[in-house]
C-alpha cells in the first residue's frame, strides 16, 4: 500500500541557468534513490524530456517501480510540432500566456492536448496521467 507517492517531474531545458546539463543528472540520480529504497514513484516528463531517447530509457529502465506521465507545460517543441506558432522567449518560459495551457485558446488547447497523447514514444507503459497546474486529468 502507497502511503506516499513520490513524483519527479523533469523538464528538457532551464533558460534561467547558463548550464542545464544537470536535469537530465538529477532526474537519473532522483530515480536511483526510490530504487535503491524501494519506492515507487511517477515520473512527469515534460514534452521535450518524453522526445528525448535518454529519458524514455531512463524510464524503461526503472520499470515497473516507475509509472510515467505528461508534464502538460507547453514548450516551444511540443507547441510547433503541434503546428502552433510559439511566443515564448525561450524553449520553456514560465509565464503563464506561454508557458501553460492558459495562454492558449480552448482550440488550440485541445490541439496541445491531443498532440501530445497521440504521439507518445514506446514506453513500458503508457502515460495515463497529465500534469497541469495542480490539476490532475486522467483516462477513463
Amino acid at each position: 500500500m502507497n502511503i506516499v507517492n513520490i513524483i519527479n517531474f523533469a523538464r528538457g531545458c532551464e533558460p534561467r541557468e547558463k548550464d542545464d546539463s544537470y536535469l537530465y543528472e538529477t532526474t537519473k540520480n532522483e530515480l536511483e534513490l526510490c530504487k535503491k529504497h524501494g519506492f515507487r514513484s511517477t515520473l512527469l516528463l515534460q514534452y521535450d524530456t518524453l522526445t528525448d531517447p535518454r529519458y524514455t530509457q531512463l524510464a524503461k529502465s526503472h520499470f515497473p517501480l516507475v509509472e510515467v506521465g505528461l508534464w502538460m507545460e507547453t514548450v516551444q517543441p511540443l507547441v510547433e510540432d503541434a503546428g502552433l506558432i510559439w511566443r515564448g522567449r525561450y524553449p520553456w518560459d514560465w509565464h503563464c500566456d506561454v508557458g501553460f495551457l492558459t495562454g492558449y485558446t480552448p482550440a488550440e488547447r485541445e490541439k496541445l492536448i491531443a498532440f501530445s497523447a497521440s504521439s507518445p514514444p514506446a514506453l513500458p507503459n503508457r502515460p495515463l496521467a497529465a500534469g497541469i497546474a495542480g490539476r490532475h486529468l486522467t483516462e477513463d
